[in-house]
């Protein structure tokens, strides 16, 4: 298929400028590297609200910077520091930017490395630069398993396991069931040894000058199969029109697998953007729900295509899903923190309103995890219907008097 990217690429990340961090902040930062930021240029692809800026230093030098504050941007600090732990543990022959130091103190986590000259690969994908992104990426999986020692990689299950439940709520589309127990079985099928990015997409990739390719955002390392990676690029691949199917009979790390472990964690991937790509368009990121719904689109048709279904009815509905917080025809439970998958499969990078604070969310996090629930999202909510109250019907009243009560009633935030 060829559907285009309708997403502005280049400019989907809403992030603080060089000039809006702190004064301390930036004087640390400074005094880290040793010479006067005289230039920043602030990364424009991705989905985060973390600081990410390429900068030139006085002496001539270039950095890369990424930085989180604990109390705007908690979950995003967190995830920065699991990515300080990971880096300095990847193998020499991992193609990774390389970690200068880190500043964890004063609720600000700060990341400073290497600035890798070059861009990110075209879309739609262009043939030669996705060979050499798949090529890389069979490097990366013989270097990466197993797990190189010190580096703390979960098992796949436990980061992404609840994602096969998404399809409890979608159970009014075609062929869900079937759906359903292929995604379960997708759960089993990426168990392994090896040490696996997860979020593997063109706006993680540099291609340098001389044509290598290098990862960045090692934020979500997991245990599992050596091709799951692969198999997350090849889906925006086949989104962009090129012959995906050829590359899995092809490629060393997926041409000896079943059809139908291919199909599992194709319906794994669904259920999740189907479920996500409906919901409330995050103020941090305008453009998410757009890039999650062409992946719900693309990861859909091609395992209906693979498996023989018919898609066009799932198509009609996803793009009737508009209102936030519904999938399936019903509302999701629990609050507005959400795993931003694609980010590729992100599986857990959080997204949190601002009209709840962190703290709230991970109070409610722990006093649900006590209570008999079903996995959903990355957050626990109860798996038994509560009963309804009934409501009092109320008297209805003149358009007179519904402008004078609206007159003086706060506006609801969009």
């Amino acid at each position: 298929m060829n559907r285009p990217v309708t997403i502005p690429l280049g400019a989907t990340a809403v992030r603080p400028a060089w000039a809006a961090l702190p004064q301390d902040v930036r004087r640390m930062i400074e005094q880290r590297c040793g010479a006067a930021v005289v230039e920043a240029t602030s990364q424009g692809r991705g989905f985060t609200p973390g600081f990410a800026s390429r900068l030139l230093l006085a002496d001539g030098e270039r950095v890369f910077v990424k930085a989180a504050d604990d109390e705007t941007r908690g979950p995003f600090a967190a995830a920065y520091r699991k990515e300080a732990s990971v880096v300095p543990a990847l193998p020499a022959d991992v193609p990774a930017p390389a970690l200068r130091w880190v500043h964890d103190a004063g609720g600000w986590v700060v990341l400073c490395f290497d600035d890798v000259a070059g861009s990110h690969p075209v879309r739609p994908w262009q043939p030669v630069q996705l060979t050499a992104v798949l090529h890389t990426l069979g490097r990366v999986a013989e270097a990466m398993t197993p797990v190189p020692p010190r580096m703390v990689a979960p098992p796949f299950a436990a980061e992404f396991g609840h994602l096969a439940g998404m399809w409890d709520a979608l159970s009014d589309l075609p062929h869900a069931e079937e759906a359903a127990e292929l995604a379960a079985l997708g759960v089993a099928v990426c168990a392994g040894d090896s040490a696996l990015h997860t979020d593997v997409r063109d706006d993680n990739v540099i291609i340098d000058p001389a044509g290598r390719v290098w990862l960045c955002d090692w934020n979500w390392v997991c245990a599992g199969v050596t091709w799951f990676d692969t198999l997350s690029v090849l889906v925006s691949a086949y989104g962009d029109g090129l012959d995906a199917d050829a590359e899995l009979a092809t490629n060393p790390l997926t041409a000896s697998l079943a059809d139908t472990d291919i199909d599992a964690v194709l319906a794994l991937l669904a259920g999740y953007f189907i479920t996500v790509s409906s919901h409330e368009v995050p103020p941090s990121s305008p453009h998410l729900r757009a890039h999650q719904r062409w992946y719900a689109e693309v990861t859909w048709q091609w395992l209906s295509r693979r498996r023989r279904w018919s898609g066009e009815q799932l198509f009609d509905d996803l793009r009737g899903r508009r209102p936030a917080g519904r999938v399936g025809g019903r509302r999701i439970p629990g609050g507005r923190r959400q795993p931003v998958l694609h980010r590729t499969m992100r599986l857990a990078t959080w997204q949190t309103s601002s009209r709840r604070s962190s703290a709230t969310v991970r109070t409610s996090v722990r006093a649900s995890a006590t209570r008999p629930s079903a996995r959903l999202f990355g957050r626990r909510h109860d798996a038994s219907p509560r009963p309804r109250t009934r409501e009092t019907p109320t008297k209805r009243r003149s358009p007179a008097a519904r402008r004078a009560a609206s007159s003086t009633r706060p506006h609801r935030p969009v």
